[in-house]
């Protein structure tokens, strides 16, 4: 998994799926199901750092979960430890960098969701302290709420008012008059998979991905179709390479860019900000763009409802940053990549060297509270940024400037 994600604002990181991408599980799994009926639960829901986090109880016990429509149920070995768990056969997992390998996992046996009660769920194991990135977004969380348990509900999810509804009665559910739904088909992990539109045309089928903080990313190969000769836009790449994903490191090249008139499953998103990356075939929308939507997923009927809380974007975007992105480990923030004449680039940096200091802050001598508040802070950051980096086997002071990356 790549924690880091381009978000176009301090410093660029580079954008990621769902940790864990699960293939179709063996036949023979316990069917996970509600006991409940007739029922309609509002859970607190946290969006923090671009990512959602609700509340859900194992045994008697208060757990924090990331809410993650893309990944499998999964869990922390501590916690599957503590609990017990019966073993299930092991599956193989993809994570968002393509790396895959046979993962453990075990059999929750009930899960409390407000007053709603769910058993038999098959949950993968994994750790999330092997870098600083997962130890920040997985810091007092069990593991993930994945959106396959919820089979048959309608889950809305209310960025802005911080709630997470479950319900089998959909009619129970508030309407929104500005609202629209879109079909979808659910994958392996029951992910919703629309259909995306450019300019009125089908471009392919994204993934809705509560667990990604970036916005449209699609892969590279699609560049060359959506952004021709003729293009009125300006757009910006960037490479480096990242060691990322649970499993290993993967080449960086992106291509950013604006797409006008976009569309999921026919319900209007407005010009967009796309990211072009990679050779993968998964294309996916994150948190970036949903979260100007309350969005609800309705799996009974496999529709898609967006409601949004304001205007659509609909002129020229911007892509304000310092043009560096990072990956923060083990007591390090490394530069893994650099956008082309920015900022950063201009100042002398270089993919592979080291921040000593940022902003004042030794980063060797921050606590991992610390780090994950540097982390989730970089939107706060000033737009004249003094660090000192470590390159070449010297210390150098630099000063970054924010400014838009898509003008030359």
């Amino acid at each position: 998994m790549h924690i880091p994600r381009v978000l176009g604002l301090a410093v660029l990181w580079l954008a990621a799926s769902s940790p864990l991408l699960a293939q179709k599980p063996p036949k023979n799994d316990p069917t996970p199901y509600c006991v409940s009926e007739g029922f309609t639960v509002t859970l607190p829901l946290a969006y923090q750092a671009r990512h959602l986090y609700t509340e859900g109880t194992l045994r008697g016990r208060p757990q924090r979960w990331v809410f993650d429509t893309g990944a499998p149920m999964v869990i922390t070995p501590a916690l599957a430890a503590e609990m017990g768990y019966a073993e299930l056969k092991s599956i193989e997992v993809t994570d968002a960098s393509g790396q895959t390998r046979t993962q453990r996992r075990v059999l929750i046996d009930t899960l409390r969701l407000g007053t709603a009660v769910f058993v038999n769920l098959p949950a993968v194991v994994a750790d999330f302290t092997s870098s600083a990135e997962l130890a920040c977004l997985f810091e007092g969380a069990a593991g993930i709420l994945g959106i396959e348990p919820l089979k048959g509900l309608s889950v809305a999810i209310d960025y802005r008012a911080g709630q997470l509804t479950l319900t089998d009665q959909p009619a129970a559910l508030p309407q929104a008059a500005n609202a629209r739904r879109a079909p979808y088909k659910p994958n392996a992990s029951g992910t919703p998979v629309v259909e995306l539109r450019v300019g009125g045309k089908k471009a392919t089928s994204v993934k809705l991905d509560t667990g990604s903080g970036g916005g449209l990313d699609l892969s590279s190969p699609l560049r060359g179709k959506l952004v021709g000769r003729g293009h009125p836009y300006a757009g910006v790449g960037a490479t480096g390479r990242v060691s990322g994903g649970l499993f290993g490191s993967v080449e960086l090249a992106t291509y950013t860019t604006q797409l006008d008139n976009l569309a999921l499953g026919g319900v209007p998103i407005g010009n967009r900000l796309v990211r072009f990356e990679g050779e993968a075939t998964s294309h996916l929308v994150g948190n970036t763009v949903l979260s100007e939507f309350r969005v609800t997923v309705h799996t009974a009927t496999q529709e898609v409802e967006f409601a949004p809380y304001g205007p659509l974007p609909s002129a020229a975007l911007t892509l304000p940053g310092y043009g560096v992105i990072v990956t923060f480990d083990a007591g390090k923030v490394q530069v893994v990549g650099l956008y082309e004449n920015s900022p950063a680039q201009e100042a002398g940096l270089r993919v592979g060297a080291y921040f000593q200091v940022i902003n004042g802050q030794d980063v060797s001598r921050l606590s991992l509270t610390d780090y994950c508040t540097l982390w989730q802070g970089w939107d706060d950051l000033p737009d004249r940024l003094p660090v000192i980096v470590n390159q070449n086997g010297l210390d150098q002071p630099l000063t970054l400037v924010r400014k838009d990356l898509l003008t030359r």
